[in-house]
C-alpha cells in the first residue's frame, strides 16, 4: 500500500486507550513522517531517530506484557523483534549512502503494517491491560 501523506497524526480510531501506548504511537508517527519526508542529507539520521523510538517503544511494550502476563507475548514480541530487524537493516544500509530500498519500505510497507499492528496486537495488549485491576495499569488508562 502506497504511503498516504497524512499518515503522521494517530487518529481517534487508532488509539487504544492507554495514554502511555497513545503517546508513543503519536512519537513514532512523527518521526516516521521526518524520515520519510527527510532530504538526502538527513534520511540517515531521521532514520536513526525513528530507529531508537521504536526500539525504546517496543521495549515499552514487552515490559507491560511480561509484568502483566499478557497470553500472546511470544507472539507480539517476535512481530517486534522482526520489524525492528528490518529497521536496522534499512538504516545500515542508508548510513551507508545507500537510501532507495529504505524510502521505498518507509513508504510502501510501514504505514500498511503500523496500522495493522496497532489495530490487532497493540489493542490486544491495551484491551488486556484495561482488565487488570491491578493499580499500576490502572493510572495508565485514559
Amino acid at each position: 500500500m502506497a504511503d498516504p501523506q497524512g499518515f503522521a497524526v494517530l487518529t481517534d480510531d487508532q488509539c487504544v486507550g492507554i495514554a502511555e501506548m497513545d503517546s508513543t504511537h503519536d512519537e513514532f508517527l512523527v518521526l516516521y513522517a521526518q524520515a520519510r519526508d527527510a532530504d538526502k542529507t538527513s534520511f540517515a539520521t531521521c532514520l536513526k531517530a525513528l530507529h531508537d523510538h521504536t526500539r525504546d517503544h517496543f521495549a515499552f511494550e514487552e515490559k507491560l506484557m511480561n509484568e502483566s502476563g499478557f497470553p500472546a507475548t511470544s507472539e507480539h514480541t517476535s512481530e517486534h523483534q522482526r520489524v525492528l530487524g528490518e529497521l536496522a537493516r534499512f538504516l545500515e544500509r542508508a548510513q551507508a549512502g545507500s537510501q532507495m530500498m529504505a524510502r521505498a519500505w518507509l513508504q510502501q510497507q510501514v504505514p500498511e503494517w503500523f496500522r495493522s499492528h496497532l489495530l490487532s496486537m497493540d489493542s490486544a495488549l491495551a484491551a488486556h491491560l484495561k482488565k487488570s485491576e491491578d493499580p499500576q495499569y490502572v493510572r495508565l488508562r485514559v
